[in-house]
């Protein structure tokens, strides 16, 4: 996901500056407005004279919007990231219909379970969105357009099953913290590349379409789910593991293709000298509390050899 969901731009140059909001050009025709706090008149007079076409907005704790309606006041937008503090309408977003990207972050529902619903399906244009799924969110999942999904159900879960059978032209999904969901299928995404699964720990099974070659898999807190290597192994080029492993890290040899295998919060490991024997791997990479991973001399100068790869490459 890029920087409509908060990641840094890494080339920006600011064009305007005001209380608690900057005009920055980011990413070659993208003119975002970065605000946080109390939406004022004077923020949608500073929207119109840079001509936005982004706009990334946090509320603050007892200065929440009254409405979104102030998004109808706005040139239209391409991207859309919103950081609520409370449950709001979001049907102001759904006629922004020029969206590519959407980003939607905070508690998007009541406890009551009575906040208002939104229909998505204007939302014809969009590519990428970043959101909680619940009641209010749930027609996100009817933008066909879709290539890069990130959704979660953490705030109050409830969902047990995700039907994802009309984003065919997924290609990034990633799913994270949903304590209930039991069952993945991805029957539908022959174009999917890129998995990411993580703090889903009642999973037992990802069902994917026959076409399907995932190139990318992240993977950890996922209960009793196992990676299937004879369907997935042989497309894998990037793997991350966060621990702790419930399976032999010498599995790993399954994906014969690897390029890039990361691990995160694993200590202990066997012997590395087994991982010589994948042929493409030229990146190792591992991250954990200090004191670090328990590796013998040897397993460093394997760590080191292997990293040297990428370096000539």
């Amino acid at each position: 996901m890029k920087s409509v969901f908060g990641q840094l731009h890494r080339d920006r140059e600011t064009l305007a500056e005001a209380e608690r909001a900057e005009v920055v050009h980011v990413e070659d025709d993208i003119i975002c407005l970065e605000q946080y706090g109390p939406w004022t008149p004077a923020m949608t007079k500073l929207a119109k004279l840079h001509r936005i076409n982004a706009l990334e907005i946090r509320e603050t704790h007892k200065q929440e919007w009254p409405t979104l309606d102030f998004l109808g006041d706005l040139p239209p937008l391409r991207r859309l990231h919103v950081i609520l503090s409370r449950p709001a309408d979001l049907s102001p977003i759904a006629a922004q219909t020029d969206l590519e990207s959407l980003g939607v972050m905070g508690n998007v529902e009541r406890e009551d379970r009575t906040t208002p619903t939104v229909d998505f399906a204007p939302l014809k244009k969009v590519r990428q969105a970043y959101l909680e799924l619940a009641a209010p969110t749930m027609s996100i999942l009817q933008c066909s357009s879709l290539r890069h999904l990130w959704i979660w159900n953490d705030c109050k879960p409830w969902l047990k099953a995700i039907d994802l059978s009309r984003l065919t032209k997924l290609r990034e999904l990633h799913v994270t913290a949903w304590a209930k969901l039991t069952a993945l299928d991805l029957s539908a995404q022959a174009e999917l590349e890129s998995l990411h699964l993580e703090a889903i720990g009642k999973l037992k099974s990802v069902a994917l379409h026959p076409d399907a070659k995932v190139t990318a898999l992240k993977l950890g807190g996922c209960g009793p789910f196992r990676i299937d290597w004879d369907r997935m192994g042989g497309d894998l080029h990037e793997l991350e593991l966060s621990g702790p492993l419930r399976f032999p890290f010498e599995e790993v040899l399954k994906a014969p293709e690897l390029r890039n295998l990361q691990t995160n919060g694993i200590r202990t490991f066997p012997p590395l000298k087994f991982l010589l024997k994948l042929p493409h791997l030229e990146r190792f990479g591992y991250f954990t509390t200090p004191p670090g991973p328990k590796f013998i001399e040897e397993d460093w100068e394997i760590v080191r050899t292997i990293n040297a790869r990428h370096r000539r490459n």
